[in-house]
């Protein structure tokens, strides 16, 4: 176990305390104004006062310790020698405000305020006698530093609090991003693989029976392949927003590939919808389309969009063999339900003659404008 190395004072306090730590040359010149004994007494003290100033800035559990100390030597100091060694009071008034738990910086306080008011009432006579009334507005500045301390402290404090919730953003934000990608694919890469698994199984059967139409169906995959390289590289490149009216030309040429007929009604164009929520949109209705490929047995697919008072409404109807009362939600769903709840939409899915998926997304309308919510 490597051993700590040993520091004066903490790195992340930089120089700041040894160059205020150097005001202790004054007490340690005014002691030589007094006796030898007191002397010798008071430079013992003045290193006891100086190692629980620098113990302070490592201190935890026992910080209440340390700043007891130095306000129990300014106390002596400070009466039985001379007031002027008020002055180390800046040393505790700093750590006093540092006090994260308002009782402890009400006892300290206090405790600092008593020690002034019994060292000024203790060398009254010396502060008249020498005209040095003075010492006293700095006396009362050293009682009004613990509060510009303890606003810092706060501040230092909350600035703590909001890097490591930042830290919490980022790391959910990396979480959710995840997420994202793994929806995006299975919404993007998934049905196209599926598809490309079915063509092959079909290539496989017809090889023998009608090479020609196999030909065909080989030339399919691979454009379908080109299109699963082409979604690769768009998911690489954060994949490109994708407009509704492009979505349904892609869904188009998927369900003719998969021999399954198309129709769509109503406005495609979706003009007053944002670009971000379009493809919110999109993502869902390949989804929805992809489902259809795979699991209905469908001939036929239609897509209707609907915009009516507050709501904009698109179904996608197919005459497959349905969902059935207690169906489960796959991964596709959830990732729809998750898409559309960002936007405050909605999915429902339905039984009739086939399966009805229906997206609802709220829209406000004013002033001649539509806008998608979310």
């Amino acid at each position: 176990m490597e051993k700590e190395r040993f520091r004066v004072f903490p790195e992340s306090v930089g120089w700041f305390p040894l160059i205020w730590m150097s005001y202790l040359l004054l007490p340690a010149y005014n002691l030589t104004k007094f006796s030898t004994m007191q002397m010798i007494v008071g430079y013992i003290l003045l290193l006891i006062f100086a190692i629980s100033y620098r113990n302070a800035y490592f201190a935890t559990k026992h910080y209440a310790l340390w700043v007891g100390i130095q306000l129990g030597i300014l106390c002596y100091l400070s009466i039985f020698y001379s007031y002027l060694f008020l002055y180390m009071g800046f040393f505790p008034a700093s750590f006093i405000g540092w006090y994260e738990k308002k009782k402890g910086f009400l006892v300290s306080y206090l405790i600092l305020v008593g020690v002034m008011v019994i060292t000024i009432v203790t060398h009254i006579d010396s502060l008249l006698s020498d005209n040095n009334l003075g010492h006293l507005l700095f006396f009362f500045i050293i009682l009004v530093a613990p509060f510009g301390m303890r606003s810092i402290a706060e501040k230092s404090r909350l600035q703590e609090q909001l890097n490591e919730a930042n830290k919490k953003i980022e790391q959910l934000i990396k979480q959710e991003e995840r997420q994202r990608i793994a929806r995006d694919l299975h919404d993007t890469l998934g049905h196209t693989l599926s598809l490309i698994t079915l063509k092959s199984q079909l290539v496989e059967k017809l090889i023998d029976k009608d090479p020609e139409r196999a030909k065909r169906e080989v030339n399919e995959v691979q454009q379908t392949s080109r299109s699963a390289l082409r979604q690769v590289r768009e998911l690489v490149s954060e994949m490109r927003a994708i407009k509704v009216v492009e979505e349904l030309i892609e869904v188009e040429c998927i369900l003719e590939a998969a021999n399954i007929s198309f129709t769509c009604r109503g406005d495609t164009s979706l003009s007053k919808v944002s670009l971000y929520k379009q493809n919110v949109i999109s993502m869902c209705v390949k989804e929805a389309v992809t489902n259809v490929i795979k699991h209905s047995g469908a001939t036929k697919c239609s897509i209707i969009l609907e915009q009516i008072t507050g709501q904009l409404a698109i179904h996608i109807q197919d005459n497959g063999r349905g969902v059935g009362e207690t169906y489960q939600k796959g991964n596709g769903l959830h990732g729809m339900e998750e898409r559309l709840s960002i936007i405050d939409g909605f999915v429902n899915i339905s039984s009739i003659q086939g399966t009805l998926v229906t997206i609802t997304v709220p829209i406000i309308e004013k002033q001649g404008e539509t806008e998608v919510m979310g």
